[in-house]
């Protein structure tokens, strides 16, 4: 069995690939990590910004980082809470697994986590494509 502590969320990527080589892989959490699917996050949090209809990508990034952090800090403590609702049954999947998560400081998701001085969160995890790996393999107990 190997054992991995979750330090980053490269961490996770690492368990994954033992796992879909048959190692017997078991993953330490030491803080709480941020969980959400990028088809549902993304959808509520950039999708006019970020779409087929929107502006181009690099008017798109300066209209983003134009909103001041504390701004898109309270949009974001608003949407997030909904998000886990939309996300409910992931998270109900990876608690039961053993996984904790959180909505991230002050409730405002991602944003702030990845933002924080302290660092002392857990990362961030966002499913989608190619990376659903870590979900299907958490959820069926095999990290």
């Amino acid at each position: 069995m190997h054992v991995v502590p979750l330090v980053m969320i490269t961490h996770v990527q690492l368990c994954v690939d033992f796992a879909k080589n048959g190692v017997d892989v078991t993953m330490l959490q030491r803080s709480p990590t941020y969980v959400m699917s990028v088809d549902k996050g993304m959808s509520m949090l950039v999708a006019g910004l970020y779409s087929e209809t929107s502006p181009p990508t690099d008017l798109a990034d300066r209209i983003a980082e134009s909103n001041p952090k504390l701004v898109a800090k309270l949009f974001h403590k608003r949407i997030i809470p909904e998000l886990a609702k939309a996300d409910k049954d992931l998270l109900d999947g990876v608690k039961k697994a053993g996984f904790k998560s959180w909505l991230g400081p002050e409730d405002a998701g991602f944003l702030m986590s990845e933002s924080a001085s302290d660092c002392r969160s857990g990362g961030t995890l966002r499913g989608s494509g190619s990376g659903e790996g870590w979900r299907i393999l958490l959820l069926h107990g095999r990290i």
